[in-house]
């Protein structure tokens, strides 16, 4: 079965085992999770914030070395993707251009590099610092960066294209401000949004971090695809678990074990095609500031046949699960008889004509009139 041919593409994101500032380690798992991201015929994956070097490097950010080893280990990257053909890569590392230092993620095909997106929030409250080390790209349009592998765009507005879907990119904190770039992207045509974090642990963190997550990809009717820095990040200020999450249009679709020593790897395959008709039904005007976002094209090879869905089907999607049920049901037999009430006062019938026939359609009906009569007051008499 080719899942494209019915709308779906296939996602994942990893947390890949880390030493922090040791570029070929880190590489060499990214290297890892990518190759059994092709066993599992997986077609977009995301890492985590700078994930190339770590994001607890602290002033080692600003060491030549570290920075000319980052972009090393990214050109290693872009050999190494060059017959992944049905792969795009999205990872990070910092990235110096024209003498200020970006915390960037850079997405990565068989084609080569395909572009830098910096991040826009820069984070310096509480137990941030970044600001200490990077500079915002929120500004940054149509810059051009040269590596040994050419000249790629390098802006904050760019939105990537493939033949199954569209997709952007932000970064960790870029998600948690008030105007998240992931909302103009998804106005713009953007299916799925990658995110690559590096989000520490504290008490209660967790549950508000997949609310975050879900809720953005219902404001954006998206796929929504998170990966954060994991436990081999410095512990010295921060802990960090690995969590990495996708939702679909509000939905949580796949959650990775937190704390894990190990690689982790989560997949999901999104129903483009249901998140294209939602919003041709449900259509929004950007209402953000005019933004004009520049288009980047890739073809990815088709995968002829995938062995599984990675995904669960609801058998029965108009019935909520069991520990909602009681307060759905609940709000089916007010919203029937808010109806009915206004109806009557409306027209102000005092008595109303049912047939009962002792199945389950007209015994609801009559559950629902005397509830009604109830609430206003008339005789239950009244319903014949």
């Amino acid at each position: 079965m080719n899942i494209n041919e019915y709308g779906f593409v296939r996602v994942a994101a990893a947390s890949p085992k880390l030493k922090v500032a040791d570029c070929d380690y880190n590489t060499s798992q990214i290297k890892e999770l990518i190759d059994e991201a092709v066993k599992q015929d997986i077609q977009f994956i995301t890492f985590p914030e700078l994930s190339i070097t770590g994001y607890t490097c602290a002033d080692l950010f600003f060491q030549r070395t570290l920075q000319s080893k980052a972009l090393d280990a990214l050109m290693e990257l872009v050999e190494f993707m060059k017959e992944k053909r049905s792969l795009i890569t999205v990872v990070g590392l910092p990235l110096l251009h024209k003498d200020n230092l970006y915390n960037v993620a850079a997405v990565i095909s068989a084609e080569g590099i395909l572009g830098f997106v910096p991040k826009q929030a820069i984070p310096n409250h509480n137990e941030f610092t970044e600001k200490r080390w990077f500079t915002s790209g929120r500004d940054l349009y149509d810059e051009i960066v040269e590596t040994p592998a050419g000249y790629h765009p390098f802006s904050s507005t760019l939105i990537f294209e493939t033949q199954h879907s569209k997709f952007g990119v932000e970064i960790c904190e870029d998600l948690w401000i008030a105007s998240p770039p992931s909302s103009s992207l998804s106005l713009e045509g953007a299916d799925i949004i990658f995110n690559l974090s590096a989000s520490n642990e504290v008490v209660g963190k967790h549950n508000y971090r997949r609310s975050l997550v879900a809720n953005q990809s219902a404001r954006c009717n998206a796929a929504y695809v998170y990966a954060s820095a994991g436990v081999g990040e410095s512990s010295t200020d921060l802990v960090f678990s690995g969590a990495c999450l996708i939702a679909e249009n509000g939905t949580m679709q796949a959650a990775s074990k937190r704390f894990s020593l190990e690689n982790e790897l989560i997949v999901s395959d999104i129903d483009i095609a249901a998140l294209i008709n939602e919003r041709m039904r449900v259509k929004s005007e950007n209402s953000q500031f005019a933004v004009e976002y520049l288009p980047i094209y890739c073809h990815l090879e088709p995968i002829q046949y995938f062995e599984k869905m990675h995904r669960t089907f609801n058998a029965h999607p108009f019935i909520s699960s069991p520990q909602n049920e009681d307060e759905s049901l609940e709000d089916v037999y007010n919203i029937q008889t808010s109806g009915l009430a206004k109806r009557l006062l409306h027209t102000n019938i005092k008595t109303i004509t049912l047939g009962v026939s002792g199945g389950l359609d007209s015994t609801l009906a009559l559950l629902v009139a005397i509830k009604t009569f109830d609430l206003l007051g008339l005789p239950r008499e009244n319903i014949q």
